[in-house]
């Protein structure tokens, strides 16, 4: 998926905004510079199109400028799931032979996470017992809290915990097996 993302987010407004989104910090453009490789006066336009576009935010301490994205805006809260779905894709991959739907939800799949949140996923699956390993054995065994349950357990979810239900069933589906295929 690295190749996906470099194609994503590859112009340096691209390269700026995708790490700027990574968390709610401020920094000065010298930082900005040396955390993505993009050169300095690349840097410095991209940073101007975007404040322009209202994507980051831009506030002067002295004679310092601080510049952080604007989580306010609905394009970049997109931008920042979609990085973070990015990020756990080889997961989802190798847990798709096991499922039948792939759920993220929660402040991950808003784009309203910090680099500490947990990775909440539901995994809907005739085998919890695999995807629980697939998980463990995962670079992210330590952050995701899944919730994995078959199609049967389904109904006692929606009926026992409404609310949850509820914000499972706003996730973004990131998988779904079709319709004709068994695990």
């Amino acid at each position: 998926m690295r190749k996906l993302a470099n194609l994503l987010f590859s112009t340096s407004q691209q390269k700026i905004l995708g790490f700027l989104v990574e968390d709610v910090a401020e920094y000065m453009e010298k930082e900005i510079v040396k955390n993505t490789g993009v050169k300095k006066s690349a840097v410095n336009l991209a940073l101007r199109d975007l404040v322009a576009c209202g994507l980051i935010q831009k506030r002067k301490v002295g004679r310092t400028a601080l510049l952080q994205a604007d989580f306010k805006n609905n394009a970049v809260r997109e931008i920042k799931t979609l990085k973070n779905i990015l990020e756990i894709q080889s997961l989802v991959e190798r847990l798709k032979k096991e499922s039948l739907k792939i759920i993220l939800f929660g402040s991950f799949a808003n784009g309203l996470n910090s680099k500490e949140s947990d990775i909440d996923l539901f995994v809907l699956s005739n085998n919890d017992r695999a995807i629980r390993k697939i998980i463990n054995n995962s670079e992210f065994a330590e952050r995701v809290q899944l919730i994995a349950k078959k199609p049967s357990e389904m109904l006692k979810i929606n009926k026992h915990k409404p609310l949850l239900f509820q914000e499972i069933e706003a996730g973004k589906v990131l998988w779904k097996a079709d319709e004709n295929q068994r695990i």
